[in-house]
């Protein structure tokens, strides 16, 4: 997020940690996450009904949209899958996933062919 928000800075010739933290506290608000979720939900579930995908891609999502989705899945019979996150600080803890129209064979290695 910090090299968006640094090109973010940048066209609005602002420069500053204060301003930088500014960006940072205005993107981690509530009302700026809820939206965010919502366009999420909105994507995924245009894109399975309404566009013809078979699949959406998901990367870099959190603990909460994840849930969200799921449950959305749950209630339109689509198939979800989630990688675990990952609790070490050092490493990055972005969840990635796969929302199918379709049930998967299986789980443990998933191939989407084109």
């Amino acid at each position: 997020m910090r090299p968006v928000c640094d090109d973010m800075l940048h066209a609005l010739a602002r420069k500053g940690s204060e301003c930088m933290q500014l960006l940072l506290d205005a993107l981690c608000s509530e009302v700026v996450i809820r939206n965010h979720m919502e366009r999420v939900l909105s994507f995924i579930e245009d894109s399975l009904k309404n566009r013809g995908a078979d699949v959406v891609l998901l990367h870099e999502i959190g603990e909460q949209v994840r849930d969200h989705i799921l449950d959305m899945c749950t209630r339109l019979g689509w198939a979800v899958h989630f990688s675990t996150k990952n609790d070490d600080t050092g490493k990055c803890n972005a969840i990635t996933g796969i929302v199918a129209n379709t049930a998967f064979d299986e789980v443990t290695g998933i191939e989407v062919q084109r």
